[in-house]
């Protein structure tokens, strides 16, 4: 029996008539469905379980109850410290011979939703869908499953995956699937009536000083990307390009980034991209809009989707700084038009491409191709948004939106425990639990949960 204290990132979309179907799930009440040996232990509580799963095997798990047919939601937060696993996550419309949906997340920053069903004896797997995004974390995620009829939408760290219709299971139980070899921590697990309204993101402001990764797309950087003096620092390869991008519904969205040239060869370039992600039955590949500066400072580049290389153009601006210095770079968004501007001055206008699709946007580092070797860049600042504001709202549980900017209020706040940038810490019951003893200095926001009527407040943590 062991207390499971989790980190679990940003928070859920409103639920729709949400009622418990369930409330008590502890370890007795799940069935081991596959060879796997498992060890299956409570929590810190009965939604809490931690399962080791001991074997060369998958590990799957059924709840113990009768079948449910839609409208459901079921959800739970997942923490692993493996360092690399491929299937971890829910099962859902699940029947007692492993037939059902299957939605999991791995260390790759790459989700997939599978199906298991019977043809004849044969038990066969089927991907329905499987994409990496920006918003899962390597250890830690807070999953969802909403089905609706047909319609299945998946969620993971408050962000929508996939949304879209299937109807080869109506009813059965939840599960949870556990990779060979991995020990996970799982709480918060809710299965409730109603479905969870899809949700639409369209603004990523990071703090930069947080010195994290979250929310970013690392899988298209050649080198793992760090941080220096709260910026981040994205190395290309020798000879491909380096990306690190968030996703977001960003067709009508522009962006702004503070960058530097950092190391490597002036010869290279760095800058802003818009990212089509496109995939096919066989492969993901990503299309770019790049918006790029040559680390001298003397010259621009806009790299057109499907281009693999650019013609510079001499910039004729002494605005655009060379060498480290930093640039500011802004690609504003105006119907059809992209206006590419560099420390307060217009540079060039590009067209919008009408089959690309904007999936991602993020910061690139191009190396130089005509003497293979890498660039270095850094970035210090990197908002994309709606309109020119380059501000995100933070949004939380029971359709709250709060203002970031607005005054601390103190008090004995009951609910869940988040940081500015929406990142869920855990949940808070007055000044005396033990887990806000342990924060660092900074302001941190407790929204109500379901266990309290209090309206929405703050606590501060002085500086140590």
């Amino acid at each position: 029996m062991r207390t499971i204290c989790l980190m679990c990132f940003l928070c859920f979309p409103v639920m729709i008539n949400a009622g418990d179907i369930v409330s008590d799930f502890n370890a007795d009440r799940w069935i081991v469905r596959t060879t796997a040996r498992l060890d299956i232990d409570q929590g810190g509580d009965n939604r809490s379980l931690v399962i080791n799963n001991r074997s060369d095997t998958l590990g799957i798990i059924k709840f113990n109850t009768d079948t449910r047919g839609a409208p459901f939601t079921y959800s739970a937060d997942i923490a692993t410290q493996n360092p690399a696993y491929l299937w971890l996550g829910l099962s859902f419309c699940m029947k007692s011979n492993l037939e059902g949906y299957y939605f999991t997340v791995d260390t790759s920053q790459t989700w997939m939703l599978f199906k298991y069903s019977h043809e004849g004896e044969n038990l066969n797997s089927e991907i329905i869908y499987s994409s990496p995004h920006s918003f899962i974390n390597m250890n830690e995620n807070s999953l969802k499953v909403s089905k609706n009829g047909s319609e299945i939408t998946l969620f993971a760290n408050g962000r929508t995956l996939w949304s879209d219709t299937s109807s080869d299971f109506d009813s059965g139980s939840i599960g949870l699937v556990i990779h060979n070899n991995v020990t996970a921590s799982i709480s918060n697990i809710r299965w409730t009536d109603g479905a969870a309204a899809p949700t639409e993101v369209n603004c990523f402001a990071p703090d930069l000083v947080e010195d994290s990764l979250d929310g970013w797309y690392r899988g298209y950087a050649r080198v793992f990307p760090s941080f220096i003096d709260s910026s981040i620092v994205l190395q290309s390869g020798d000879s491909l390009r380096s990306i690190l991008m968030t996703n977001g519904e960003f067709d009508s969205s522009s962006i702004k980034a503070t960058v530097s040239f950092s190391d490597g060869s002036t010869g290279g370039a760095y800058g802003v991209t818009f990212v089509d992600i496109v995939r096919t039955p066989d492969s993901t590949y990503y299309r770019n809009y790049a918006f790029v500066l040559n680390p001298e400072g003397e010259y621009y580049g806009v790299v057109k989707p499907d281009s693999l290389r650019f013609d510079w153009s001499q910039t004729g601006y002494t605005s655009i700084l060379g060498g480290k210095a930093e640039n500011t770079i802004v690609v504003s968004r105006d119907n059809d038009t992209y206006h590419f501007i560099v420390n307060g001055d217009s540079i060039v206008d590009a067209n919008v491409e009408q089959d690309f699709d904007i999936d991602a946007a993020g910061i690139i580092a191009i190396p130089d191709t005509t003497a293979p070797r890498y660039v270095v860049m850094n970035c210090s600042f990197f908002a994309v948004s709606p309109g020119d504001n380059f501000e995100c709202p933070v949004h939380f549980p029971g359709g709250t939106r709060l203002d970031i900017v607005r005054a601390v209020s103190d008090g004995d706040k009951f609910g869940m425990v988040f940081d500015p940038l929406g990142r869920k810490i855990h949940r808070f019951a007055g000044r005396h639990v033990d887990i806000i003893k342990s924060l660092p200095a900074g302001t941190f926001i407790v929204v109500p949960d379901e266990t309290t009527t209090v309206a929405p407040g703050r606590i501060k943590i002085l500086a140590r």
